[in-house]
């Protein structure tokens, strides 16, 4: 049984949570992937439904474990920051990781910026995801590019490149980008 497309509008968005969350939690119960993932974002972010991490955390587990590439991305988010419980980096990456396998540019930037970072970085590994999801123009994965250049993170240092980036970045509307090009640019 699949969702109404009534309760979404144009650009696919619940158009209002609190009416629609007992139909996504009807669908969800009845292991409608997209349902349980839209329920756990619910549950997350309190849209029609009080925050609740532990309902939050279960629906997208349930979601990602049937595929839902969403649900991957935000199960591995909250993973990775806790979000009201613990942090587990070793489960954040699983998930990224599977997301980013399945195209999501969200998780490619976010395991590439986790492996970057932390006691055990790899650089290989981050660069090769910021790389994937910029060429899906992801204003984020250019921007840290270009920070990852402008430092010499892996890469050898290039204030050219980093330049390049950043100016990829800001015409894509990063703000960030902007700052980095007027305080590093030519």
């Amino acid at each position: 049984m699949a969702l109404p497309k009534t309760i979404f509008d144009a650009d696919g968005n619940v158009k209002d949570y609190e009416k629609s969350f007992p139909l996504l939690l009807a669908h969800a119960k009845e292991r409608d992937p997209i349902a349980q993932s839209l329920v756990g974002y619910c549950y997350l972010k309190g849209l029609g439904v009080r925050k609740n991490r532990l309902e939050a955390r279960r629906w997208l587990r349930d979601a990602a474990s049937q595929g839902d590439v969403d649900a991957m991305s935000n199960l591995g988010l909250m993973l990775e920051i806790g979000d009201g419980s613990s942090t587990n980096r070793r489960q954040a990456l699983h998930w990224y990781g599977k997301a980013a396998e399945n195209g999501s540019s969200f998780a490619q930037v976010n395991l590439g910026l986790m492996y970057l970072s932390g006691r055990r970085a790899n650089h290989t590994l981050g660069l090769h995801w910021l790389r994937k999801a910029a060429r899906k123009h992801d204003a984020r994965a250019m921007l840290n590019l270009g920070i990852a250049y402008l430092r010499g993170d892996g890469v050898a240092k290039s204030p050219k490149s980093a330049e390049r980036y950043f100016k990829r970045a800001a015409e894509l509307g990063d703000e960030d980008a902007k700052v980095y090009l007027s305080q590093h640019g030519r």
